[in-house]
Parts: structure tokens; C-alpha cells; sequence
């Protein structure tokens, strides 16, 4: 049996002893949810109720035709040919890059000689990426991510494409590396396509233009394929069919799948499960995780700031679905907001600067800065339909210290605050990637700050809110931070 790799695609020649590695390699499972009338409850009881069910999807990676699949989980499949003692050869086409790009580092230093604690991990990840030649680098948020791929890029000299999800972290990486690299760096997004030889794109323009001579060149150029917060796997994009018709797909994958680049990195503090089908679907297009630092590991090496996690009880009410008990009881509650702006207030007199998030642009963001407004305090609420400028000007106030709290729903991920030393959690879901995206916004360090607070809110429900809550502090507990305190509220 012989495995042919390429850049994007491992084909196999003989598939019949494969039937079980194909299945539990290539046959991805995601759970679903689908909202129908629960039809039961209405012949009990006449009344028309909304019900969610559970409908799991699948999806195949594995071209039965062509006997093909993606080359990024190939090491599973080759494992497991080695535990059944099945032989097998393997043909690597793929061609390596020289180095042809002369760049000098201008970055932060990592070695320790500039009296700051040494990050070795980021001398150590350029080798790791050039012997592997493609993967994940597991690095926890505020590892200093984008000076570890701007050492990548030095010490690999080739042709890059860096992908970023968002249009706040395509101006914060541009400008970054702009200062780190000693060459001009190419923009793509906000309308601009000004690709160069080291380029930063967004997913969204990249995916807009996908089908254009001047996209595909670009993907097919590149050399070095570079995904920051490559956890966005997941990121649905709508186009349309033949007839016209708007559907759903997966545009991070597809982009990243169609980009033959012979160095592939992933970037992120959150790959996910090994069982869920976003990993499954990131290590196809990237590669296994390669390198691994965790938050403990930053904070006792002193490269972050330590943190106290306080969980806040909070009695609520038993409500029948989730949407209705999150609406109900968290985003439009008043009395629970209340007290989650008496908190903030608390730390605001102790000379912390705030930050809270939520994902509840009409409900939560207005009701919090309503309640500040009663306790004479006049807080920012940000969100995506802000203009470009208004942001920027909002994200550098909270920066340089010129405003001291900040409510927003795009500050979950991506965006550097160092003053930052006090993170609040307002919205009452789980979603583990954000959770962890979000202790990296107050880890930072800067002059002056102390232990960093991270505000949380255990909502006693005794079903659905409850039930993230726990998954949250399991998280916590998890990541071995060991200053967790729980408070009682009302």
C-alpha cells in the first residue's frame, strides 16, 4: 500500500484495509440542534411550545472516488496502519521551498537579555515548524503569538500568506509586523488588495474574491500559510447555487484547503477536542499540534500576569428553554446587570480598567450602559457597526489608559490591551474557545499592573445556564489557575 502526499492531498492506492481509519478519521460527526413544536406537550396540554432536539450532521473528508483525503491527518491514518502491523510506503512529492527572502527580525527579544523573562518557546518554534513542515502551535493567549510568526517567517525566508479573521486584528497583525520585519508587509482587506511578498489578509476578503485570477494567484504563491486564531474552523460564510440560492459554507476550510502552500501553521490558544468536528476539520488543512505552551506555564515563567478568577452565585429561576432563559434571566435581567455594574464600579475605585463583554448588542451592551448612567458613569459600548475609526479611537482611549472600563462585543479575542488588569463576562454562554480567548485580553503585562481579575457569573438555573457555568469553572480549574474565589451575590 503506498500513501502519496502532496501539499494539500495524501492519495492511496490500495483503501481495502482502511475502511476503519477512514471512518473514524474522515467521518465527522458535528452536533446539531434543530427547534420544532414539541408535539407531546400540546396534546397534554393544549399549549404550543417550542422544543430543541438534537440532530447530529456528518461530514466526509475522504474522496472514495478519487481515494484521496486531506494530507493534514495522515500521521492517524499512518498510526494506525503501525498498531495493526500493515505495511505501507510512503511517496512525498511535495516540493520544498528554498529561502529567498533575506528579512530581518526587528521583534521584542526572547532570550531574556532585555531583562524581561525569557520566552523560549518562540527561539524553539521556527525549528519545530521547519522539521515538521506543517502543524498547530498550541500557544496560550498573550504568548506573544505574532512575534513567534514573525520569527517563523524570518527564519524561513519564503513567499507567506498570514490569515486573520477579523478586521481588528488585520490593522493590529499589519501594524505589528510592519514593525517587527524588516520588509514591507502586503494588506488585503477594508477593500485594499495590496498583496506583497509577506501579505496579510482577512478570511472575509479572501473568500469574497475567491473565484478571481488575482485570489487564486495569491493562494498559489504562497509558500508559508500562516492562520492566526486558527480556531475559526468554524466560520460559516453564505453564497449561492446555480439557481440563485443562499446557502452555508465553510469558507476558512475551503480557502485554506486550496492553498498549496508547503508551510502550514496554525496559531491558537483553543484547537478544540480531539473529538469535535472543528478540530477534525483544522488539522486537515493545517496539520496535527505540534508545539504546545499553557497559561501556567506563561505565568510562572513570568511572561504574563497572574489572575484571580471570581465566580459570582446567582440565583435564578428555573426557565423551560435556553434561548428564553438566557434572554430572561442574564441579557435582559435588570437586577442581575445591576449588580454586574456595582461589581465593575468595585474594581473601577481600586484603579482597575475594565473590560466587558458581550454578544447581545441590543439587549445586554444598552441595558449595562443605561445602569452606569444611574451611578454617573459614562462607559463606551463598541460593537462591529461602529466605523473603523470609532473603534480604533475607543480601542486606543481603553490602551493608553485615557478611559478605564470598555463594553464591547468584538474585544473576546485578538485585540492587545497590556493596561488591562479586570475582565467581566457578561453574557452567560459557553463557548470554550471564547472563554480562553478572552482571560488572554487581561494577562497582558505592563508597567505598573498587578494580579489581573477576571469577573464571572455562576448562574444557579438548574438546567441550561447552570450547566455552562459548570463548564466554564471546569475550564478554570482545568488550566490549573489556582486563585479562584466564589462569591455570593443576592
Amino acid at each position: 500500500m503506498t500513501f502519496t502526499i502532496d501539499n494539500i492531498l495524501c492519495h492511496v492506492d490500495d483503501v481495502t484495509p482502511l475502511a476503519e481509519p477512514l471512518h473514524n478519521f474522515f467521518d465527522i460527526k458535528k452536533d446539531g440542534f434543530v427547534r420544532g413544536v414539541d408535539w407531546k406537550h400540546y396534546q397534554t396540554t393544549g399549549q404550543t411550545v417550542l422544543k430543541t432536539k438534537y440532530k447530529p450532521e456528518y461530514i466526509n473528508l475522504y474522496n472514495y472516488l478519487a481515494k484521496n483525503f486531506p494530507s493534514g491527518r495522515v500521521g492517524y491514518v499512518l498510526d494506525w496502519c503501525d498498531e495493526h502491523s500493515i505495511p505501507y510506503v510512503i511517496q512525498d512529492v511535495r516540493q520544498k521551498p528554498s529561502k529567498h527572502l533575506e528579512i530581518k527580525y526587528n521583534g521584542p527579544v526572547s532570550d531574556g537579555s532585555n531583562g524581561q523573562p525569557p520566552r523560549v518557546y518562540q527561539l524553539e518554534a521556527p525549528k519545530i515548524v521547519e522539521e515538521a513542515t506543517r502543524g498547530i502551535l498550541w500557544h496560550a493567549t498573550a504568548s506573544g503569538k505574532t512575534a513567534t510568526a514573525a520569527r517563523i517567517i524570518c527564519h524561513l525566508g519564503v513567499n507567506t500568506l498570514y490569515v486573520v479573521p477579523s478586521l481588528e486584528l488585520l490593522n493590529q497583525t499589519h501594524e505589528m509586523l510592519q514593525k517587527m520585519l524588516s520588509v514591507d508587509i502586503g494588506k488585503i482587506g477594508e477593500g485594499i488588495w495590496s498583496p506583497k511578498s509577506i501579505t496579510v489578509a482577512t478570511t472575509a476578503t479572501l473568500w469574497s474574491r475567491f473565484d478571481t485570477p488575482e485570489c487564486k494567484q495569491l493562494l498559489n504563491s504562497a509558500e508559508l500559510l500562516i492562520v492566526d486564531e486558527v480556531h475559526h474552523v468554524n466560520v460559516k460564510s453564505t453564497t449561492k447555487d446555480k439557481n440563485n440560492r443562499a446557502y452555508n459554507v465553510n469558507s476558512w476550510y475551503i480557502i485554506a484547503i486550496n492553498c498549496p502552500a508547503y508551510y502550514r501553521v496554525g496559531l491558537t490558544g483553543t484547537p478544540g477536542k480531539n473529538i469535535e468536528q472543528k478540530r477534525a476539520l483544522l488539522e486537515c488543512a493545517i496539520g496535527r499540534v505540534i508545539h504546545r505552551v499553557s497559561t501556567k506555564e506563561l505565568i510562572d515563567i513570568g511572561v504574563v500576569s497572574d489572575v484571580e478568577v471570581h465566580m459570582h452565585e446567582i440565583p435564578q429561576n428555573t426557565v423551560s428553554d435556553y434561548a428564553s432563559a438566557r434572554r430572561e434571566c442574564v441579557l435582559t435581567n435588570e437586577k442581575f446587570n445591576d449588580y454586574v455594574v456595582r461589581v465593575v464600579i468595585e474594581e473601577l475605585k481600586n484603579g482597575k480598567n475594565a473590560l466587558l463583554v458581550t454578544n447581545s448588542k441590543a439587549h445586554q451592551g444598552p441595558l449595562l450602559v443605561s445602569l452606569f448612567k444611574k451611578y454617573g458613569y459614562d462607559v463606551p459600548f463598541v460593537t462591529g457597526e461602529e466605523k473603523k475609526k470609532s473603534r480604533k479611537l475607543f480601542r486606543e482611549d481603553f490602551r493608553d489608559g485615557k478611559i478605564n472600563c470598555l463594553i464591547g462585543t468584538i474585544y473576546k479575542e485578538g485585540v492587545d490591551f497590556p493596561k488591562c488588569d479586570c475582565g467581566v463576562l457578561c453574557d452567560g454562554g459557553f463557548d470554550e474557545k471564547a472563554t480562553i480567548q478572552f482571560l488572554g485580553r487581561i494577562l497582558r503585562i505592563s508597567k505598573g499592573k498587578g494580579i489581573a481579575h477576571l469577573h464571572d457569573f455562576f448562574h444557579k438555573d438548574k438546567k441550561y445556564l447552570q450547566k455552562h457555568s459548570n463548564a466554564r469553572l471546569s475550564y478554570y480549574v482545568e488550566e490549573d489557575l489556582d486563585k479562584i474565589k466564589i462569591h455570593k451575590s443576592y
